[in-house]
């Protein structure tokens, strides 16, 4: 708990938000990630 809320001013700072659960598995938080990233062609290119 103390390191999340040391974090939060950083958290704060992010332009990119990715939600993410317990019971997702690696390629499925990965494949969140790349869909929130094709949201911004700024970050990430087809």
């Amino acid at each position: 708990r103390a390191l999340h809320e040391a974090r939060l001013p950083v958290y704060a700072e992010a332009d990119l938000i990715v939600d993410s659960a317990a019971d997702l598995s690696i390629e499925d938080m990965a494949a969140r990630v790349v869909a929130a990233l094709r949201t911004r062609p700024d970050v990430l290119g087809e």
